[in-house]
C-alpha cells in the first residue's frame, strides 16, 4: 500500500508551475497590449504630421496660384469694356462728307415771302483723306508742336503688370498716354468724353496709349489725327480747313499758315477768322515751339510769325447780306454743334429785315464816307444821321 503523503508531496509542485506560467502569460499580453497602444498613438502622430505638411505644401502652392488667379480677374474686369484699338484704322473709309444742305431765309416785307439769304454746306465737299506722305514735313511737325508731344518717344515702356499694381495701390498710372494718342483716344475711341478724374478709365486709358504708340508709327498716327480733328468754322480735317482758311490745298500750306491751323486744332474758337489776335498769339506759339523742337530754325519761325496771313473771305461771303450770314453761321454752330448742323438738312428762318438791313448798310456806308471828307450813296437812313462826326444832337428825335 502506497503512502498517501508521498503522493500529496508529489502535486503540489505542479500546480505552482500553472499559476506562474499563467502570471507570465498576462504579463506578456499586458506588454504587448501597451504596445500596442503606444503604436497606435505614434501612427495617430504620424499621420497627423504628414496631413499638416501635405496642408502647408498646398497652401504653399494654392497661395501664389490663387494671387495670379485674383489679378487676372481684375484685371480682366478692368479692361473688359475697353475699346478695340484697331477701330482707328477704319478712320479713312469713315470719312465721307455730309451731302446735307441747310439753307438760311429772310422774310421780306410787305408780302412776307422767304428769300434765301445764304447756304451751309461741309467744307469736306470737294476734298478728300490727304495721306501724311503727300504734306509738307511742316505741317505734321507744327500739330506735333501745338499738341506738345515730346520729340522722341520713351525708349521703353513700363510693363502692364507693373502699371496695374502700381495703379492698384495708389489709383494713379503715373505717364499718360502721350498727347497725340490721347487725341485718337478721346475723340475717336471714347466719342469725345473726358475721363472726369475717373482712376479705372485712367487706366484704361493708359494701356490704350500703350497699345496705340506701340502698335503704330507717330506718323500714321499723325494723319489719323489731321484729317479727323477739328478746326473751326464747319471745318474737319486738314484738307477743309486749308480750304476754309487760306482757299488752296494741305500740300499747299506754309509753314506759317500750318502753325495757324494747328493752333485752331487745339482751339478752334480761337481761329484767324473768329479770334484774330488770339490766332495770332497761338501761331507765333507754335512756330517758337517748333523752332525749340528742331523743326525750323529760328530766324525761318520768326519770318513766318511776322508775315500776315493772306486768308480766304469766310464763309457766307457770298451772302447778299455777308455780314448777318457770318453771324447766323455762328450762331447756328453755337446752337447746334457743328457735327448736326453739317449733318441734318435743316431750312432756318432768321430774323433778318432785308428793308431795314439795306437802309441799316446805306447808312453806314455815308457815314464812314463823311469821316472826313462826306459824300457817298444817297439813302432815306441817311436823314437820321447827325451832321457832323460826333454830334449826335443834330439827330432826329
Amino acid at each position: 500500500m502506497r503512502n498517501p503523503v508521498a503522493g500529496s508531496a508529489i502535486a503540489a509542485p505542479s500546480a505552482s508551475c500553472d499559476n506562474a506560467a499563467m502570471h507570465a502569460t498576462d504579463i506578456v499580453r499586458r506588454e504587448r497590449h501597451k504596445a500596442r497602444q503606444d503604436n497606435g498613438r505614434g501612427r495617430r502622430l504620424l499621420r497627423a504630421a504628414a496631413v499638416i505638411a501635405i496642408l502647408c505644401m498646398s497652401a504653399a502652392l494654392l497661395v501664389p496660384i490663387a494671387g495670379v488667379a485674383a489679378g487676372a480677374a481684375g484685371l480682366l474686369a478692368l479692361t473688359s469694356d475697353l475699346p478695340d484699338v484697331a477701330a482707328l484704322r477704319q478712320l479713312p473709309n469713315d470719312y465721307r462728307p455730309s451731302a446735307a444742305i441747310t439753307r438760311l431765309y429772310a422774310r421780306e416785307a410787305p408780302d412776307g415771302a422767304l428769300i434765301l439769304i445764304d447756304e451751309i454746306v461741309d467744307p469736306r465737299r470737294d476734298t478728300g483723306w490727304v495721306r501724311a506722305t503727300e504734306l509738307p514735313p511742316h505741317l505734321p511737325a507744327a500739330y506735333l508742336a501745338a499738341i506738345e508731344q515730346p520729340a522722341q518717344q520713351p525708349a521703353t515702356r513700363p510693363s502692364v503688370v507693373s502699371t496695374a499694381l502700381g495703379w492698384w495701390r495708389s489709383r494713379n498710372v503715373g505717364d499718360a498716354p502721350s498727347p497725340l494718342a490721347a487725341r485718337l483716344i478721346r475723340i475717336h475711341l471714347r466719342d469725345g468724353n473726358a475721363t472726369n478724374d475717373d482712376p479705372r478709365r485712367a487706366f484704361q486709358d493708359w494701356l490704350l496709349g500703350n497699345r496705340i504708340d506701340s502698335r503704330f508709327s507717330t506718323e500714321q498716327q499723325v494723319e489719323w489725327a489731321l484729317n479727323t480733328d477739328y478746326y473751326g468754322r464747319l471745318a474737319y480735317g486738314i484738307e477743309a480747313a486749308a480750304k476754309v482758311y487760306f482757299g488752296k490745298r494741305a500740300a499747299d500750306l506754309t509753314a506759317g499758315e500750318a502753325a495757324a491751323l494747328a493752333a485752331a486744332a487745339r482751339n478752334p474758337t480761337a481761329n484767324p477768322f473768329d479770334d484774330p489776335t488770339a490766332a495770332a498769339a497761338a501761331r507765333a506759339a507754335v512756330l517758337a515751339a517748333m523752332a525749340a523742337r528742331g523743326d525750323l530754325t529760328a530766324t525761318a519761325a520768326a519770318e513766318a510769325a511776322s508775315t500776315a496771313l493772306a486768308l480766304a473771305p469766310p464763309p457766307g461771303s457770298a451772302s447778299p447780306v455777308p455780314a448777318f450770314a457770318r453771324l447766323a453761321r455762328r450762331e447756328l454752330e453755337q446752337f447746334l454743334g457743328p457735327e448736326r448742323l453739317l449733318a441734318e438738312d435743316l431750312d432756318v428762318e432768321t430774323t433778318l429785315d432785308p428793308a431795314l438791313q439795306t437802309q441799316v448798310e446805306c447808312a453806314a456806308a455815308i457815314w464812314s464816307a463823311t469821316l472826313p471828307s462826306g459824300g457817298g450813296p444817297s439813302c432815306p437812313a441817311a436823314d437820321y444821321l447827325p451832321s457832323r462826326a460826333g454830334d449826335a444832337s443834330d439827330a432826329p428825335q
